[in-house]
């Protein structure tokens, strides 16, 4: 386990990544591996289409269809917002401490 001087270094290092990987624009919306999967024209599209599938998914898992449809519900009520971002951005989609490697003995982060 890491002090809490060492995780705190560690946290500010991968803000200070996310902030500089988030200014890289992309020629469109949607996931990227070597190219952009079925690239989407706008934020509003691309997101439609992620929670379609993902609920999907969920429903598909044996999780509840009321449930589903309240969250679909919302999502519907709430879809303008993601008309709000203009530009398609580089984001790292699962950025957070389990994908870290950290050198114990200086307790930086990679």
């Amino acid at each position: 386990m890491l002090d809490p001087p060492s995780l705190r270094q560690i946290y500010q290092s991968v803000g200070m990544l996310a902030r500089a990987v988030h200014p890289i624009s992309q020629e469109a919306f949607g996931y990227l591996v070597t190219r952009i999967l079925d690239p989407k024209p706008d934020n509003a599209t691309y997101m439609a289409g992620q929670f379609e599938k993902r609920l999907a998914e969920f429903v598909a898992a044996g999780n509840p269809d009321r449930l589903s449809r309240d969250i679909e519900r919302r999502l519907t009520r709430d879809a303008d917002s993601f008309a709000e971002c203009h530009r398609a951005a580089l984001c790292h989609n699962d950025l957070y401490e389990g994908n870290l490697l950290v050198d114990n003995a200086s307790g930086i982060g990679n």
